[in-house]
């Protein structure tokens, strides 16, 4: 049985979701969407990407928020087989890109973009070539937002602690934050 890691509805299709409750949490999902990416995106809303996209539930919601270009990146075979049927199930145009970011991956393939989105996705790339790929953004990237949780510490990967994460933006202009939000009443 497949794994589907983030709560998404297509229908004729039974998933085996990694947690059901985190479907109405602020954390995940759709309300990940609306507490941390969302209120940080800029008025102009041409290009949007998402490195590490799963099965595609924020490229869907990037398009419903009036991106033109909508882009996700997954390195996973069988997630981005899920992210296909997503999108056939949604009709939405947005691409897909079977790449391993940060291992060989070119960034120079994929447009410019308003926005790039890491969403909990950095800390699975090793840190050599996460260091490399924030480089490359700064010349093709407008903003670049990074939905981090605290993890535990993977051999060679990006850490996910704030102070690493500016740490690995150094010389970008951090223009927000969202920190610090309640866990009370979250499933």
């Amino acid at each position: 049985m497949r794994r589907w890691y983030q709560t998404i509805e297509i229908e004729g299709v039974d998933q085996s979701f990694e947690d059901i409750k985190r479907k109405d949490s602020k954390f995940w999902n759709e309300g990940k969407w609306n507490t941390f990416i969302e209120p940080l995106l800029p008025k102009e809303r041409q290009t949007f990407l998402e490195i590490g996209c799963n099965a595609g539930l924020m490229l869907k919601q990037a398009t419903e928020a009036g991106f033109k270009h909508v882009i996700g990146v997954e390195a996973n075979n069988q997630i981005i087989a899920q992210a296909k049927l997503f999108k056939e199930s949604n009709g939405y145009d947005y691409q897909l890109v079977h790449g391993r970011a940060g291992r060989g991956f070119d960034i120079e393939t994929i447009a410019l973009s308003d926005v790039v989105l890491f969403s909990n996705s950095h800390y699975y790339i090793p840190v050599g070539g996460f260091s490399k790929l924030v480089d490359a953004l700064k010349y093709r990237t407008l903003y670049c937002i990074v939905v981090s949780a605290h993890t535990r510490s993977r051999s060679g990967k990006t850490f996910s602690d704030l102070g690493s994460i500016r740490g690995y933006f150094g010389d970008w202009e951090e223009v927000g934050l969202i920190d610090n939000v309640s866990i009370d009443g979250d499933p």
